[in-house]
C-alpha cells in the first residue's frame, strides 16, 4: 500500500527538488550502512523503507515497488541486516513508527537547524553526528529530517524521500 499525501504545489515541488539535489549529491555512492543500523536498533519493530537504483534481486521478507527510475524496498527494522546486503546502490532511508516518546528522544542528540509545520505535522531538519551523508537544505547541511505528529513520526537521512 502506497500512501500519498498532496500537500498543494509549493510543498510537493519544493520536497521534489531537495529529493533530486539530494540523489546529485550523493551520486552513485550508498549510505553508510551504519547510519541505518544505528537507527534501526533503535526502532527495531518500525517500518523501513529503503530507496535505490537497482533492481533488488531476490530479497525475502519486504515488499519491492517500482518508484520512478528506481526502486523502494519495505520491511520492517528488524529485517534490516537480512536486507540490506542484497541491495545495492541505495540513496536514502526512511523509518516510520508509533513510539513518538523513542522519537523525542532521539530529537535530543540531533543539532536541529530548521522546524516547519506541514499538515499536522511537525518537520525537523538538522545534524546527526552518526549519520554520514547530508545534502543542503536552506543553506544547511541536513543529515536527518523527522516529521512527527501524535501518533505517526517519520525520520529520514538524508531527509525522508517518501510521503507521510
Amino acid at each position: 500500500m502506497i500512501k500519498i499525501l498532496f500537500l498543494g504545489n509549493n510543498c510537493v515541488m519544493k520536497k521534489l527538488l531537495v529529493f533530486a539535489l539530494c540523489l546529485s549529491v550523493l551520486g552513485a555512492g550508498s549510505l553508510n550502512n551504519e547510519s541505518v543500523d544505528f537507527l534501526c536498533k533503535q526502532f527495531p519493530t518500525a517500518c523501513l523503507s529503503i530507496y535505490c537504483q537497482e533492481s533488488p534481486q531476490s530479497v525475502r521478507n519486504c515488499v519491492i515497488l517500482k518508484n520512478g527510475d528506481g526502486f523502494i524496498v519495505q520491511t520492517t527494522c528488524e529485517n534490516y541486516n537480512d536486507v540490506m546486503g542484497q541491495i545495492l546502490g541505495v540513496s536514502g532511508f526512511d523509518i516510520e513508527t508509533s513510539e513518538i516518546e523513542k522519537v523525542k528522544n532521539l530529537l535530543n542528540q540531533i543539532q536541529v537547524h530548521t522546524i516547519e509545520e506541514i499538515a499536522g505535522f511537525t518537520l525537523y531538519y538538522g545534524v546527526m553526528s552518526s549519520l554520514v551523508y547530508s545534502c543542503p537544505i536552506g543553506g544547511k547541511n541536513t543529515n536527518i529530517e523527522i516529521a512527527l505528529s501524535n501518533e505517526k513520526a517519520f525520520i529520514g537521512s538524508p531527509i525522508i524521500l517518501g510521503s507521510f
